[in-house]
């Protein structure tokens, strides 16, 4: 231990030296203005060290939000989603839950389900029916677009061709007071539905406005972009049906799908591997349900791409062992929730029309199975 009584004394002796007396009177100085600057500097270094300390703590929050993003995003998409308060729009809540347009998605993480198939023979119900249909396509592939577009015999020119990616600006929210859908009446064939068309700049659309919605903290919050547009008292009086196809991931757009939704409609193949994917599908839902409280409800799930036979005709033990693996996958979604009786069949007279035609045009057995699986829907979504 520094013994300051001892210094002091031997400071005095050396003093006594006449010698040393010039260049201790040099360089006691010195040391006192040293020790001055020091004194100075020490409570800024430590104000510094405190910035620093600041900084640091800053910056290891980011990278552990930084981290739980990058794993959501590998790991649970409905979990990134998830991850920023939802700024709903004035009023959001109520109209969606009493929109006077059912706003119905078909929807499934599993692709190759048969989404597209089934968004169009329902729309064909509806219109037979006599109602007012919108279509919307989100998934990039254009598989919608494509096929309404040839089945009303509308040809678009690569001088037009933004008229195939009306879907960027509903998900952006610059389409809230102006958007452009496709007719589909060709004069002769009773089709009158409208559809927003989607091509592969949809992909890169939708990824740019994630990333942009993430870095500026979940603002503008475009989640309720879609639902914003579809809210608008143009299109609520309108159109009595919205139907939309959504792609086989949780992208910006089904899940902008999803909060402008009324129902869900989930199809499924009835074989193990897509029926084991029910369930999670429906928990990811359920959870962004609960998160930005959504008014959507879930209309039930549908077989798809079952063998072909007699309509009266029971599923097969293998599509029957597959529906109770999706019974239970329904207890992931805490509500009422069931499977359509009726299936959708993998027919050829669907194969050959699919893509070039409408399915109502070619076959008695496939419009019968649209109108019963119509007819229950119907019911589900208290439509008359």
């Amino acid at each position: 231990m520094f013994d300051v009584h001892a210094f002091l004394e031997r400071l005095v002796q050396l003093l006594r030296h006449q010698e040393l007396w010039v260049p201790l009177a040099i360089v006691l100085p010195m040391v006192a203005w040293a020790g001055f600057k020091a004194g100075r500097y020490f409570p800024y270094f430590d104000a510094r060290v405190k910035e620093l300390e600041t900084k640091l703590k800053e910056s290891l929050e980011r990278e552990a939000k930084c981290d739980k993003i990058h794993k959501a995003v590998l790991d649970d998409e409905s979990e990134l989603w998830r991850s920023r308060q939802p700024s709903p729009p004035e009023g959001f809540k109520t109209p969606i839950n009493v929109s006077r347009a059912k706003i119905i998605v078909v929807a499934n993480n599993k692709g190759g389900v048969g989404k597209t198939t089934l968004t169009a023979g329902l729309a064909e119900y509806f219109e037979n029916k006599k109602k007012r249909v919108l279509l919307i396509d989100l998934d990039y592939q254009g598989s919608l677009t494509n096929w309404m577009l040839q089945a009303a015999a509308i040809y678009i020119p690569t001088n037009q061709s933004h008229r195939l990616a009306h879907a960027n600006k509903l998900l952006d929210g610059s389409a809230t007071d102006q958007w452009q859908p496709e007719v589909l009446s060709n004069g002769h064939d009773g089709m009158n539905a409208q559809l927003i068309t989607a091509d592969y700049t949809l992909t890169e659309h939708e990824t740019k406005l994630m990333l942009e919605w993430l870095q500026g903290g979940g603002q503008p919050d475009i989640r309720y972009c879609l639902a914003q547009v579809l809210l608008k008292r143009h299109v609520q009086n309108e159109f009595d049906i919205v139907l939309i196809d959504a792609p086989p991931r949780l992208t910006t757009g089904t899940v902008g799908a999803l909060v402008a939704g009324t129902h869900l409609v989930c199809p499924t193949e009835l074989n193990p591997l897509s029926a084991e994917t029910v369930g999670g599908f429906l928990r990811q839902v359920w959870l962004l349900k609960q998160k930005l409280d959504l008014g959507l409800e879930l209309a039930g799930v549908v077989g798809t791409k079952t063998p072909a036979r007699p309509l009266e005709k029971s599923l097969g033990g293998p599509e029957q062992a597959a529906l109770s693996i999706v019974r239970s996958g329904l207890t992931e979604w805490h509500g009422h929730a069931e499977v359509f009786d009726r299936d959708i069949q993998q027919l050829a007279a669907i194969k050959n029309l699919g893509g070039r035609n409408r399915l109502y045009n070619g076959d008695a057995k496939v419009r019968k199975m649209f109108d019963e699986l119509g007819d229950e829907l119907c019911e589900r979504i208290s439509l008359r």
